[in-house]
C-alpha cells in the first residue's frame, strides 16, 4: 500500500487537499474512521464566510484578528480570507449549492462577531452541500478511499527510513493494513469530542494528535476550546448560529432577554461571550430546567419567526430539535446549553501547511490541515463561518504545498497562485519563558501511555475480558475530570483537582497496558499457530474492546495536556477564562507549545503576529 501522499481524514480539508494532489499526478490515499460523507465537516450547519467585495475583505480580516484576541496571526487570517472567493468558487462551478437571491447573488446571514452579513449557505447545510462536492470531485481526480479504517500507529520519516508507516486496522473486515508514502497529511479534525456534552461526533477525540504527540510532535493553543452557545441540553448537538441570525432569541427563567446585558451586540456576539453568559445565567439562578429536573439550561425562542422562513432556511435545525426533544421550535421554547465545539488549537503549521517540530522548523514530509492544524486563524477564540472556510483553503494550500516539495511546480489546478506568506509562527524575540504547569514541575511527569501495537494485534481476544477493567466507564471519568477542571471557566483549585484525578487514572492504566504488553509479547513468542491474525483484539468481533483501547488513549493524553495548557496560562483570554487571573496579561500574548523533551514535559510561549507590530 505505497502511495506518494496519505491523507488522514476524509473531510472538506482532506478531501481538497486530494483534489490538488491527485490532478497533480501524486497516487493519493484518504483513510477515514467511516465513509467521507459521515465526516464531521457534514455537520457544520450555518454557512461559510466569504467576503462580499475588496472593502469587505480588509473588515473580515479586522473582525477574526479581533475574535482571535490577540493570538490570531496576521499573516495567516489575510491568507484564508482573500482566498476565500476563488476557493468557493471552484467547489460551486463543480457542482456544490449556496442559496443565490433574486438578484443572483449569493445569499448571505448574520453570524455573531461580524458587522456585516457575509455568510453564505445553503440553509443550514453547508457542510454537506460542500463535502458532497468536494468528494465527488477527489473520486474523479483519482484518489483512492479506505474507509472504516483507524489509525493505531504511525512511523515518521527518519534517517533510516525516508517514507512514513501508517498502520490501519480495517474494522469492517478485521484486518491490518499497513500504508507508506513520501508524504503524510493530517486532517483527522479537532478534539472537542473528549469532553462530555460536545457537538462533534464520537470519532473527534484527536487521535492522530495524541499519537503524534508520543512520537515528539509538539502541540499548540490546546487551552482554547470553543463552547458553542447553544447545544441541546441532553446530547450536546449542535443548534447552529444560523438560528441566531436568523432572529432568534436567548431567554432566561424570569423569560428576558438577558444578552444586552453582556454585548451590545445581543445574541450575535462572539461565541465566547455568548456561552459566558449563558453560564453566568445559570450559576446566578436564572437558569431554566434542563429536562432532569436541574436548571442547566437557557431557552432559545424562535416562536416569533414564521413557520414557513424556518422551514426554508432552518430545516435540519427544526429536524433536529424534533427527533431529540419532540418539540415543533416553531411553536415552543427549546432548551440549550454550551456545549464543547471546536478546538483552536492543534498541530503548528508554517504558512505552507508544514507542520513544526518543538525548535519550530518543518518536520520531513508532515503537512496538517483543517481543524486537526494551527495556523491561528481563529486564535482564542473562532469567528463563526470560518471554520469551513479553513477547511477548504486549508486544504488546497496543503496539497498545492505537497505538489510543490515533489517538484510538481506546474499545477494543473493553479488554486492558490502565492504560497509565498511571511513566516507567522516563529520564536524571534517575543518568545516566552517556559510554561509553568501541573504536570510540567515533575522531572518525569510519565504523561504518555505504551504503544498500543502488541496489544492490539497479538493479545488473544477471548483472555482480555479477564485482565482488563471495563475502559468505557475509565473514558467518562476522565470526560468529566476534564469538564470539571478546564470547562468555560477554569481556576487553579478545579485545573488540580482535574490533575490529580487524571494523574491516578494514568498510573493505574499504565500498569494494566504493561501487563497487557507484557502478556502478548509472551504469548507471541511461544505460539507459532496463526490465532493472532485471527482472534486479537483487532479481529472483527472483539470490536468494541480494541476501539475501547485506542479511544482511552486519546481522551487520558489529551486530557492532560489541556489541563496543563490551560494552568501554565495564567491569565483570561476569550475562550480561556481563569476566574483566579480575570485580566488579559500582555506577556501572555503568545502562541503556548506543548511537548515532550525526553520524559520531561515542556511549555514554551512563541511569537505571534498579530498585525500590530
Amino acid at each position: 500500500m505505497d502511495f506518494d501522499l496519505i491523507i488522514i481524514g476524509a473531510g472538506l480539508a482532506g478531501c481538497c487537499a486530494g483534489i490538488t494532489a491527485a490532478q497533480n499526478n501524486l497516487r493519493t490515499a484518504v483513510i477515514s474512521k467511516v465513509h467521507p460523507l459521515r465526516s464531521h465537516s457534514v455537520a457544520a450547519q450555518g454557512g461559510i464566510n466569504i467576503p462580499i467585495d475588496e472593502q469587505d475583505i480588509e473588515l473580515h480580516i479586522r473582525e477574526t484578528l479581533a475574535s482571535g484576541s490577540g493570538i490570531a496571526d496576521a499573516d495567516a487570517v489575510s491568507f484564508i480570507v482573500k482566498n476565500a472567493q476563488q476557493s468557493v468558487e471552484f467547489l460551486q462551478k463543480c457542482g456544490s449549492l449556496l442559496q443565490i437571491e433574486q438578484s443572483g447573488e449569493l445569499a448571505r446571514r448574520n453570524f455573531g462577531g461580524q458587522k456585516v452579513a457575509r455568510t453564505c449557505y445553503y440553509k443550514d447545510r453547508t457542510g454537506l452541500s460542500l463535502l458532497n462536492t468536494a468528494y465527488e470531485q477527489a473520486l474523479r481526480a483519482g484518489v483512492q478511499f479506505f474507509d472504516e479504517c483507524e489509525v493505531f500507529d504511525i512511523q515518521l520519516k527518519s534517517a533510516e527510513n525516508n517514507l512514513h508507516t501508517i498502520k490501519t486496522w480495517k474494522k469492517d473486515k478485521g484486518k491490518i493494513l499497513n500504508f507508506t508514502s513520501e508524504f503524510l497529511l493530517i486532517a483527522n479534525g479537532g478534539y472537542a469530542g473528549i469532553y462530555p456534552r460536545n457537538s462533534n461526533c464520537l470519532g473527534n477525540i484527536g487521535n492522530i494528535q495524541s499519537i503524534l504527540f508520543q512520537k515528539g510532535i509538539p502541540l499548540i493553543d490546546l487551552e482554547f476550546v470553543q463552547f458553542h452557545p447553544t447545544g441541546l441540553t441532553r446530547s450536546g448537538i449542535l443548534l447552529s448560529e444560523a438560528a441566531r441570525g436568523e432572529g432568534g432569541y436567548l431567554l432566561n427563567s424570569q423569560g428576558r432577554r438577558f444578552m444586552t446585558d453582556y454585548d451590545e451586540r445581543a445574541e450575535l456576539a462572539p461565541r465566547d461571550i455568548v456561552a459566558r453568559a449563558i453560564f453566568t445565567e445559570i450559576e446566578q439562578g436564572r437558569g431554566v430546567d434542563s429536562g432532569d429536573g436541574r436548571k442547566t439550561a437557557v431557552h432559545l425562542d424562535l416562536r416569533h419567526i414564521s413557520r414557513d422562513k424556518i422551514l426554508e432556511k432552518l430545516p435540519e435545525i427544526y429536524d433536529l430539535v424534533l427527533n431529540f426533544t419532540g418539540k415543533d421550535l416553531s411553536q415552543e421554547l427549546i432548551e440549550v446549553a454550551p456545549t464543547a465545539h471546536y478546538s483552536m488549537g492543534g498541530l503548528p503549521v508554517n504558512a505552507n501547511g508544514q507542520v513544526l517540530g518543538p525548535s519550530l522548523t518543518p518536520v520531513d514530509g508532515l503537512f496538517a490541515a483543517g481543524e486537526a492544524a494551527c495556523m491561528s486563524l481563529h486564535g482564542a477564540n473562532r469567528l463563526g463561518g470560518n471554520s469551513l472556510l479553513e477547511t477548504i483553503v486549508g486544504g488546497f494550500l496543503a496539497g498545492s504545498s505537497i505538489c510543490l516539495s515533489k517538484k510538481k511546480a506546474d499545477l494543473t489546478t493553479p488554486l492558490l497562485p502565492s504560497l509565498t506568506l511571511d513566516r507567522f509562527l516563529a520564536e524571534a524575540e517575543k518568545t516566552r519563558p517556559e510554561g509553568n504547569g501541573i504536570f510540567s514541575q515533575k522531572e518525569n511527569c510519565n504523561l504518555t501511555l505504551p504503544q498500543l501495537t502488541t496489544i492490539l494485534t497479538q493479545f488473544p481476544a477471548q483472555e482480555f475480558a479477564q485482565i482488563a477493567p471495563n475502559f468505557s466507564f475509565i473514558i467518562e471519568e476522565i470526560k468529566q475530570s476534564l469538564a470539571n477542571g478546564a470547562g468555560i471557566f477554569r481556576d487553579q483549585s478545579r485545573l488540580a483537582d482535574s490533575a490529580s484525578k487524571l494523574e491516578r487514572i494514568n498510573a493505574s492504566i499504565n500498569q494494566i497496558f504493561s501487563q497487557l504488553e507484557e502478556r502478548a509479547t509472551a504469548k507471541a513468542s511461544t505460539d507459532t499457530t496463526s490465532r493472532q491474525s485471527t482472534d486479537s483484539l483487532l479481529a472483527q468481533p472483539y470490536l468494541p474492546a480494541a476501539q475501547e483501547l485506542l479511544d482511552l488513549r486519546c481522551h487520558l493524553i489529551l486530557s492532560q495536556l489541556i489541563i496543563e495548557s490551560a494552568d501554565a496560562r495564567k491569565e483570561s483570554r476569550a475562550a480561556h477564562q481563569r476566574s483566579d487571573f480575570p485580566t488579559t496579561d500582555t506577556n501572555f500574548q503568545a502562541h503556548s507549545l506543548i511537548y515532550l523533551e525526553g520524559s520531561k514535559l515542556m511549555i514554551k510561549y512563541t511569537g505571534v503576529n498579530n498585525g500590530q507590530e
